[in-house]
């Protein structure tokens, strides 16, 4: 073909002269450019055309969270009575099994929409780390169905999964029973040829005089501590309006990419006060693996 045609295919299954009564049975059927890369999807049965099968759906009954699931022509409807606290209160979730290649990058499509308007995360991360996010984005959905397509770059893991987070994202509660319908998931190679971007150059330790903010420090958050970061007189101030999580891990301050030289001795220092007591952990540990630390008390 020379220019671009819409075509129809057709199997011609009427009586013909000298033809048998049988059964047909037609499967697989594919139409695709010669030649071309097929990219696989590392998700399975991201059509649900089998049900809720390799989909684990979670929710956090000790908050009150609640969800049905059905799957009606292809898409997956989650039912939920209440949300739940957390943004993990309520969650799809499926393990991919192909490793994932910081020489690679990915993109997480999928259709959703919702009763209400609320507001959701799609998220890539480890499985045993769950800090390690590669994707995490927040959308906001309402009852017209959209399609989304998120990119990312990758990183070399073996143990990944996908999750739709599902509970209370942010402050303010949905405030109302409603269904969020997902279908047509998928996760593939970036076909557009996306280059991740190159790791970050290593440096010294830097702004730790907080002289008029907070740059080059990050704040992590999770299991409901709500934490932020800020500078006054010249100190991070690190504000807890109203819990700091369930775990040590469930709020960290961090600074990432510090060289540290080989056969070098180091001195860690700071000031450090609280307008209460609680005990803190601080650690030293390997950028890549958070299990290798090189200080930890």
């Amino acid at each position: 073909m020379n220019d671009n045609q819409t075509l129809d295919l057709k199997f011609l299954l009427g009586n013909l002269e000298g033809a048998l009564n049988t059964d047909i049975f037609i499967d697989n059927v594919i139409c695709e450019v010669k030649g071309a890369k097929q990219y696989k999807n590392l998700l399975q049965n991201g059509t649900f055309a089998t049900g809720t099968n390799h989909w684990e759906i979670f929710n956090a009954d000790c908050e009150g969270a609640s969800v049905e699931a059905t799957v009606d022509d292809g898409t997956l409807n989650l039912a939920i009575g209440f949300e739940g606290l957390q943004f993990w209160s309520v969650q799809l979730i499926q393990d991919i099994s192909t490793p994932l290649s910081a020489e690679k990058g990915y993109v997480l499509t999928f259709d959703i929409s919702s009763s209400v308007e609320r507001e959701i995360q799609a998220i890539v991360e480890n499985i045993n780390a769950p800090e390690n996010k590669y994707l995490w984005e927040t959308l906001n959905i309402s009852s017209e169905k959209k399609t989304y397509s998120l990119r990312f770059s990758g990183v070399d893991d073996p143990a990944a999964h996908v999750v739709f987070a599902f509970g209370r994202i942010g402050d303010e509660p949905v405030g109302a029973a409603h269904t969020i319908s997902i279908s047509n998931i998928s996760l593939i190679e970036d076909p557009y040829g996306f280059v991740p971007p190159p790791p970050p150059e290593s440096h010294e330790l830097l702004n730790g005089t907080f002289d008029e903010n907070t740059d080059y420090w990050e704040a992590y958050t999770a299991d409901g501590s709500d934490a932020t970061i800020s500078v006054e007189n010249q100190k991070m101030k690190i504000y807890f309006a109203n819990y700091d999580g369930w775990f040590i891990y469930s709020t960290q301050v961090y600074q990432r990419n510090i060289e540290l030289k080989p056969n070098t001795t180091y001195t860690f220092g700071f000031e450090i006060s609280s307008t209460f007591e609680k005990p803190i952990l601080v650690s030293i540990e390997k950028g890549s693996d958070y299990n290798v630390k090189y200080l930890d008390t």
